[in-house]
């Protein structure tokens, strides 16, 4: 937020954590529901902790939204542009450095270890948006308005339809498409691959 400098940026990237939270918690909701159904009380618990998480991570990210956007000393201008004209994506988020080959495998194998989106965000200190495209891309990744997501586009309906249907905004489909190949143009493992698997491990020898 602190790098965007118009009020058209702003707006459309509020916009856009607002429809990924809104994704993320009537996910989770569901998943939840679908656990009370078939009296799954670990289940249950494992959703409440979810929520939990989620809740407490999101309240000081919009405590932090807050104090930027009270700030007196903080100037916004409009984008001035041609009409139909895209605003340009100023708060983009670069690629991560560690991002190597190695480190988006053992992303993969902490997913597929039992470990949620939202605790490989807070060990990566990567956002969760990138974590589900990394995990969408290595074909891992599953929650229901996903799977909503590929049944339609496997029967041929466009991303625009799609984000219309599922009451998304257009952006949103970002983070439930899969990346490039040139995000695995790094060879080498890196450290923290190393300090997310001993993590991933810790936690296994704990449950």
């Amino acid at each position: 937020m602190r790098g965007i400098s118009t009020y058209e940026s702003q707006q459309k990237t509020l916009d856009e954590w607002c429809d990924n939270w809104r994704l993320d918690q009537v996910s989770t909701i569901i998943s939840l529901r679908r656990a009370a159904e078939n009296d799954n009380h670990s289940e249950i618990m494992h959703m409440i902790d979810q929520l939990m998480g989620m809740s407490d991570k999101r309240f000081t990210a919009l405590k932090n939204v807050f104090g930027i956007l009270s700030d007196p000393d903080r100037e916004l201008r409009h984008y001035v542009g041609k009409p139909g004209d895209p605003v340009p994506e100023e708060s983009a988020e670069p690629p991560a450095e560690n991002q190597t080959d190695e480190f988006i495998a053992e992303i993969g194998r902490c997913y597929n270890a039992g470990l949620s989106v939202n605790e490989i965000s807070d060990r990566t200190e990567i956002s969760e948006d990138k974590i589900i495209k990394i995990l969408v891309t290595q074909g891992v990744f599953e929650n229901d308005i996903y799977r909503q997501i590929k049944r339609l586009r496997e029967k041929g309906v466009n991303d625009s339809v799609i984000a219309d249907r599922l009451g998304l905004q257009k952006s949103a489909m970002n983070r439930y498409t899969p990346y490039t190949k040139g995000i695995y143009n790094l060879k080498n493992p890196s450290e923290n691959a190393a300090k997310l698997r001993a993590w991933r491990q810790g936690k296994a020898i704990h449950d």
